[in-house]
């Protein structure tokens, strides 16, 4: 999960693959255990808020190398390893309303809000063919609901399909 890790920022140092054993592991889950489709962490701490793309690069290269696609996952829902204060849930960030506004805002230490580094990071990698989707928010959970009794992961996960798959009308994103 930490193998988008930079010098800059890493969630557990451990777990951080230099790139022969980057490598090794990506041909060994291909090549010996059979998959096609591997999930990483490409959470803002892991990019700069979009403005380092060498980690996220390091495993997309990797990746392709073996013949793997990937789904980036853009946000950490238990907050263990995101820009909000360690181990507090999604779920309990902005007065427990993330999934509905929070998101729109900066979360911690982050420089961009969730929905914008969503933008960059899908602009940044739009045409690349190893990705093959993208995984919103780990472990994504909520209590929160609108009036109608709706779980406020639904208009979140549209609204965030929706930055996703816009083509910013050939604009660059500027940070």
């Amino acid at each position: 999960y930490d193998a988008a890790a930079t010098d800059g920022y890493s969630c557990a140092p451990a777990t951080r693959l230099d790139d022969t054993a980057l490598s090794a592991m990506m041909h060994w889950i291909h090549d010996q255990a059979g998959a096609t489709v591997v999930r990483f962490w490409a959470y803002q701490t892991y990019t700069a808020s979009g403005t380092d793309w060498s980690g996220t690069d390091r495993i997309i290269s990797a990746a392709s190398k073996a013949g793997l696609r990937l789904m980036p996952v853009l946000e950490d829902g238990p907050g263990d390893c995101s820009t909000g204060q360690r181990g507090m849930s999604l779920a309990q960030a902005a007065g427990g309303q993330w999934y509905s506004s929070g998101y729109r805002k900066p979360l911690g230490n982050a420089k961009l809000s969730y929905r914008d580094y969503v933008r960059v990071v899908a602009d940044h990698y739009r045409d690349n063919p190893t990705i093959l989707g993208w995984t919103m928010v780990n472990e994504a959970e909520t209590n929160e609901r609108d009036a109608s009794g709706t779980s406020a992961l639904v208009p979140f996960a549209a609204d965030i399909a929706s930055v996703i798959k816009e083509k910013n009308d050939g604009k660059p994103i500027r940070i």
